[in-house]
């Protein structure tokens, strides 16, 4: 029960303000007074105006169907014609002469005397007519509204309010209207005239134009204020629907009551008015709607929202492309559709009411007071309830009470929003204080491994000066070849790639080898291998180039201790092109495991295929192949590590052994030196922005 208390003290609040507005609106007679007219007088000689607010002129009215008569035409010899007596209020398409009723589109006059009990200053109050009409009042006074005329093409409908304030002669008073009409389905003075002293007409017409006045600014500022409050809530739909309807409501206000539209613009076209008073409340419907779903959803179905949607469109259409003759028949339809709608809207209130929805009790208490102000005047527009026309205070208390939910709802997010930046702000200080004191210990340790890493980047700096020093030097190239080059990068600081050169009597050993892997362990295969050849060749300088792989193979398998069958234990490697040259005759031994070596020689490269076999453990072992060639003047030895090749271009693509060759083919009338930097361009070229995958070694000797 607490969380209905500010709702029911904010519904209490707008009753008791709005108590003297209705009180003040409501067109009340004093049972006391109430006076009928009979056959054409009224007689309110009893009646002391002072006293009084003022009168409903009504009962039954003196009437001239199909003529337009003036106060002359009652005082000439003829009198015109009498049709017939017809009640006022009402329209006169029911009015019957010689049998048959008179057509809601003509013309014709009513006749009133009024007896008073004194002379004085009256005034009369002439209200809704959808027509064109003239009064006179004791032949002097005369106002119109529009323009009467005997046809659809003289006569100027309008919907401006008057009124007429004279002076009683003989304590009496003699009114004479003028009606004619063309455009509406309804003919005739449909509304009630008030009857009074002028200077309570007068008081009374302003309290109707200053209530009109204050709920359409009520109205406008609710519009533009939650419409600036949608721009910085966007993902509450209920505020745009609620400002929207708003402004249709200050429409309908503009176009309905004492039409304060045709007060600020007296010349607007009569029937664009007309339009926008349907439209305006055709629409009101669907958007109620929308707005309840937004604020209630699980009560409010986007069905119903669809279908109310179509049928305003549906019957917006009408109103915009048809005339009024034809569409101010649609409240026939629309009036009950309307109300079935606000009774399924109450309904749905109250389930959510029992369902403890949030905001569903202010929700209810506002709309059914609004409810029972629109059945107020839907049965009074359709002269079935001689009341009044409430709508604008109904409204009134119906917006304040949706703009008390979307006020808490607005207040409830940023109440969260406050206790969440709270929660925020102690979170993001205790996460502050987790980050510095992870700071502090992720900068110790980075500290540590930058510390551990330049121990381990000098050492491995340090094994590369070694590595580098056991590498042969170039001056035996220079001393036994016409050119050389050698194109040697590693992938890491130290490189599993290496070349070794050693010359025994007349003959000149050069192997060029790749190890497993690269980095350190890499290297330290590749000077395990290094040393190994040394120890070789060392031994016996007169065997084959085949020989030496294959002692090479038993050397470095004890080395490794690769025992037993289990081949990927200790599967460490060297891929090896080996030459033996003799210098006297021009004769090459070469054998390879996995790497082969080119010779080229008149524009074309011959290739000594080496064994698919590796340096080390492998299933199916077999003797080195010796290949033996006779060399001639200008060859030239390529031999190789497959980096080169392996390497990756930006596409992911790589170099291959085809295009290699046909490189080291295009290049191969250059001098060595030039064919070097080319190699080295083409790598960079092709490798971009990748990174390098592998150790590069490329060897090449002139004869």
């Amino acid at each position: 029960m607490k969380k209905y208390i500010p709702s029911i003290f904010f519904i209490v609040v707008v009753l008791s303000i709005l108590s003297s507005l209705l009180f003040r609106s409501n067109e009340r007679i004093e049972p006391d007074i109430e006076v009928v007219a009979e056959k054409g007088i009224a007689d309110y000689s009893d009646i002391n105006f002072d006293l009084v607010q003022f009168t409903k002129l009504k009962g039954e009215y003196e009437f001239y169907w199909d003529q337009l008569l003036e106060p002359a035409d009652f005082k000439a010899s003829e009198k015109p014609k009498l049709s017939g007596y017809v009640a006022v209020p009402s329209v006169w398409n029911d009015f019957e002469i010689d049998g048959e009723k008179v057509s809601p589109t003509g013309f014709a006059t009513y006749r009133l005397k009024v007896k008073l009990k004194e002379d004085g200053w009256y005034g009369i109050k002439i209200k809704e007519f959808d027509c064109a009409y003239k009064i006179w009042v004791n032949s002097n006074t005369v106002i119109s509204s529009g323009v009467v005329g005997k046809e659809k093409s003289t006569m100027i409908p309008s919907w401006r309010r008057r009124e007429v304030y004279f002076n009683s002669v003989n304590k009496e008073a003699e009114i004479i209207l003028q009606i004619s009409n063309f455009h509406h389905r309804k003919g005739g003075p449909e509304d009630v005239m008030l009857f009074g002293k002028a200077e309570k007409i007068i008081s009374y017409k302003t309290t109707q134009l200053s209530i009109s006045v204050f709920l359409l600014g009520v109205l406008l500022v609710m519009f533009v204020y939650h419409l600036i409050l949608y721009a910085y809530r966007q993902n509450d739909h209920s505020i745009i629907y609620f400002s929207i309807l708003c402004f249709i409501i200050a429409l309908r206000l503009l176009t309905t009551g004492e039409k304060l539209l045709i007060e600020m613009f007296p010349y607007i076209n009569w029937v664009l008015a007309v339009k926008l008073e349907y439209l305006s409340y055709q629409f009101s419907v669907p958007l109620f709607i929308a707005f309840f779903k937004h604020i209630l959803p699980n009560e409010f179905r986007k069905p119903i929202v669809l279908v109310s949607t179509i049928v305003a469109v549906i019957s917006g259409a009408f109103v915009i492309f048809m005339p009024v003759s034809i569409f101010s028949y649609t409240p026939l339809f629309y009036n009950p559709y309307t109300g079935l709608i606000g009774i399924w809207m109450l309904v749905l209130l109250v389930i959510s009411i029992f369902r403890k929805r949030e905001h569903s009790f202010a929700l209810f208490a506002g709309y059914f007071i609004f409810l029972i102000v629109v059945l107020n005047d839907l049965l009074y527009f359709s002269k079935l309830l001689d009341t009044s026309y409430l709508t604008p205070a109904g409204l009134l208390i119906m917006i304040l009470s949706q703009a008390f939910v979307i006020s808490k709802r607005t207040s409830k997010a940023f109440t969260e929003v406050e206790l969440l930046s709270v929660s925020l702000d102690t979170h993001n200080k205790a996460l502050e204080q987790t980050i510095k004191d992870r700071t502090t210990q992720i900068v110790e340790q980075k500290n540590k491994i930058e510390q551990q890493y330049k121990l381990t980047t000098d050492s491995i700096n340090y094994a590369r000066k070694i590595q580098t020093a056991m590498l042969p030097s170039e001056s035996i190239f220079e001393a036994n070849f016409k050119e050389h080059f050698i194109f040697y990068k590693p992938r890491n600081i130290v490189s599993g790639d290496f070349y070794w050169a050693e010359k025994y009597n007349d003959h000149i050993i050069i192997a060029t080898a790749d190890c497993t892997g690269h980095g350190v362990p890499g290297a330290m295969v590749s000077m395990l291998g290094i040393s190994l050849l040394n120890k070789i060749t060392a031994s016996n300088s007169t065997q084959k180039a085949s020989q030496v792989l294959d002692k090479l193979r038993i050397e470095l398998k004890q080395t490794l201790k690769q025992t037993g069958i289990d081949t990927h234990n200790n599967s460490d490697s060297i891929d090896i092109a080996l030459c033996i040259i003799n210098s006297k005759t021009q004769e090459l031994q070469f054998a390879g495991a996995y790497n082969s070596l080119y010779i080229f020689r008149q524009n074309e490269l011959i290739e000594l295929k080496a064994d698919k076999q590796p340096i080390g453990k492998y299933l199916k072992e077999k003797p080195f192949t010796n290949h033996c060639f006779q060399l001639q003047k200008d060859d030239i030895l390529y031999a190789f590590s497959d980096g080169f090749m392996d390497q990756i271009n930006a596409k992911g693509a790589k170099y291959m052994r085809k295009r290699f060759k046909k490189l080291l083919t295009e290049i191969a009338n250059h001098n060595l030196s030039d064919q070097k930097t080319i190699l080295k361009n083409e790598f960079y070229l092709w490798k971009s922005i990748k990174e390098q995958v592998d150790d590069i070694l490329i060897t090449a000797i002139k004869i």
